[in-house]
Order: structure tokens, then sequence, then C-alpha cells
């Protein structure tokens, strides 16, 4: 009888230890695995898909089968915005395509047919405050990502030395439909000079430097990370220069572009004949998503945004993106601008690093690392909360 009791009761104690270690095998498989056996269209992500070096966060699959988020850009493989699109697909599950430009991506990402995308923060003001023939309310802010900078490159045969000289000259703005061309419309009706007498023409941005050789263009206004390479190339096979925004009154661009904080472009990164610093101006890149975006997917994007910068900050295949990035510090990653409504899933990661105060009104999203909320001085944009 006894000796029955005791097998039993070892038995017992067997079972409890398998169970134990079976336990602690499985946490910390899924601790040093977290991308194991996490189904994509129905497939299993290698082990070292989203590279381990880095601290990245897998979206917590559902019942269902777990589809990638689609990352939208409008940039050639080499430029930024499309290598950084890649470096994130490193760390996170995103497949990058291409747009036509931020107005396409507003259009797309408004009508829920992005799940994200890359604008201009100009263009993006704009629609949010004029609409662009369109009404924005499902627009959602995630992060800023970069900085891009308004030049102009112009013919050395050109004789233009600012914007006042543009007069009876060709200037090249790119597609319509992009932020880059409204952007230079906008800017060339705050030089005082006859609007009409400035040839306006558009198109893709492919073979600049050949239209600059053939003397069809006298100037290509562009807005990009600086240094470029694509505008690299245009100067050195044109044999062009480039200046900022001389000839444009600086009050009426504060006045105009509030966001514009100033900056400066190096031009021995083009070699110039000028070697001295350009004066110009940064404006944001934001990345965007629909207002029904996956929570559970926003909130492990942006963890992974916040928590890898170093990882967006360098070790680009084309180095000048890696110049691009060196003044893109953490604190510009944030918005605290009422018209960029904060996406859910963004308000409650700010909380849960403490760079929110616990309030639960919706308004104290854009006081991140204040001490404390001030709904009362929050007077747009209500109804989009």
């Amino acid at each position: 009888m006894n000796f029955i009791l005791i097998v039993i009761i070892g038995l017992i104690l067997l079972f409890v230890f398998i169970q134990y270690k079976n336990s602690r095998f499985q946490k910390k498989e899924n601790f040093t695995n977290p991308f194991n056996n996490i189904p994509i269209r129905g497939l299993k992500i290698p082990q070292d898909s989203f590279g381990q070096s880095f601290t990245s966060v897998l979206v917590t699959p559902t019942n269902s089968v777990y589809n990638p988020l689609t990352l939208y850009t409008w940039d050639n493989d080499n430029r930024f915005y499309n290598e950084w699109g890649n470096k994130l697909s490193e760390i996170f599950p995103v497949i990058v395509k291409k747009s036509n430009g931020s107005i396409d991506n507003l259009n797309e990402v408004n009508r829920n047919k992005m799940n994200l995308a890359l604008v201009q923060e100009d263009t993006l003001i704009l629609a949010l405050t004029k609409g662009l023939n369109n009404v924005y309310e499902n627009i959602r802010f995630i992060s800023y990502v970069g900085f891009e900078k308004p030049i102009l490159i112009v013919s050395n045969t050109s004789n233009i030395k600012s914007w006042l000289d543009l007069g009876n000259k060709r200037l090249y703005l790119g597609e319509e439909n992009s932020g880059t061309y409204k952007m230079g419309l906008n800017l060339l009706k705050l030089v005082p000079i006859e609007q009409n007498s400035v040839k306006i023409i558009s198109g893709p941005t492919e073979g600049i430097e050949e239209k600059f050789n053939k003397n069809e263009i006298d100037a290509y206004f562009v807005i990009s990370n600086q240094p470029d390479r694509e505008i690299y190339k245009i100067i050195q096979k044109s044999k062009g220069q480039i200046i900022g925004l001389e000839g444009i009154p600086k009050d009426l661009i504060k006045t105009n572009y509030p966001l514009w904080e100033e900056g400066t472009v190096d031009r021995s990164e083009y070699e110039l004949t000028i070697l001295s610093t350009l004066k110009t101006y940064n404006q944001k890149i934001a990345l965007i998503c629909h207002k029904e975006a996956d929570y559970q997917s926003i909130y492990n994007l942006t963890k992974t945004l916040i928590r890898n910068h170093i990882h967006f900050k360098s070790g680009y295949k084309e180095n000048f993106n890696t110049i691009s990035q060196l003044e893109f510090n953490p604190d510009n990653q944030f918005s605290t601008n009422p018209l960029l409504v904060l996406h859910p899933a963004i308000i409650d990661f700010y909380r849960e690093i403490g760079m929110l105060d616990k309030n639960e009104d919706k308004k104290c999203g854009y006081f991140i690392g204040i001490d404390e909320c001030r709904p009362d001085l929050v007077s747009l944009p209500y109804r989009l909360l």
C-alpha cells in the first residue's frame, strides 16, 4: 500500500516538474524568438527576418492571418524616403511602394486605400486647413521621419541670382500632383515680379540635367533632403548652381510657412565653385495613417520608431542620405500641432513612456513632454478629435 502511494506521489511530482520545465522553455522561446511562427500571408517569418540587432516590436497577431503594412513613398530607389522605407522594413513588417507624391498619398490614405504614407508637412497642413478640393477628416499623424529643404537649381547661362530674376524665365516644378509643384507656385506668388511673365513647366523629374543642357529650362525648384544624390548628378552634368529662397521676403515666408525652421545647405557637398553655406529652411516629412488603422499595428510601429532612432539615422546605402539625417534628432519626431490629429495608439504610447499627462482629454495629446495638460489652450481642430 505504501509502495503504491509512493509511486503515485512520484508520478505527480514528475508531471509537475515536466510542466514547469516546459513552461520555462516556452517563455524563453517566446522571448528570444519574437518573430518565430508568426504567420504573414500564410508563411512563417524566418527567425532573423527583421534584424535581431535592433529593438524591434512586431505587431501582435490576431486570429486572422497577419498582413504586413504597406508604406507609400514617392522617391526613386536611392533617394532618401524610399531608402528610409527600406530601413523600416528591416525591423518591422512593411512593404514599400512608390506613389505619385504627397497629394496622391493624402488622398489615398484619406480614402483608406493606403496603410501608411509619407507626406510633406506643409502639404499636409494645407490639406487640413484649406482642403485641397477634399475633406481630410480621416488623416491621423504618427511621426516625423526627416527634413526636406527647398532650393532652386539654376542654369549658369540664365543669369538668375535670386527669385527676383525669374521674370521671362522657364521654371520647372515637376509633377503637378506633387507637393513640390504646389509649393513652388505658392512661393512664386510671394515674389514681387510680374507672375504671368514666368513660364511654368511641369513633368517627371527624370532627365532634368538634359533639359538644362538642351536649354529647355532655366531653373528647377525642388524640395528634398540635403545633400541629395540626384541633385548632385543634375548639377555635375548641367554645370548649374543652387540658390535658396533669395528674393522672397522673409516676413512673407514666415507668415505663409510658420512651421519652417531656418536651415542650411553645405555647397561643398555638390563640389560647386561657390563654397559658401546656403541659407534655406527645413520642413518636416510626416508619416500618416487612416483614423481606423489597426490600433495594435500603429502602437507597435510607433514603439519601433521611437526605440530605434539610431537605426534610421545611419547606415544608408547612399551616403548622402546618412549625411542628411545628421541634424534630425529625437525631439524632431514629435508633433505638438493641434492640426495634426494623433492616432489613439500614439496618445497611449506617449502616456506609457511618460511623455504625456494621464488626463484622458484627447486634446492632451498636444502637450508632449509638458508636466501639465492644458486642454483649454487647444481650440483646433476640435471637430477632428
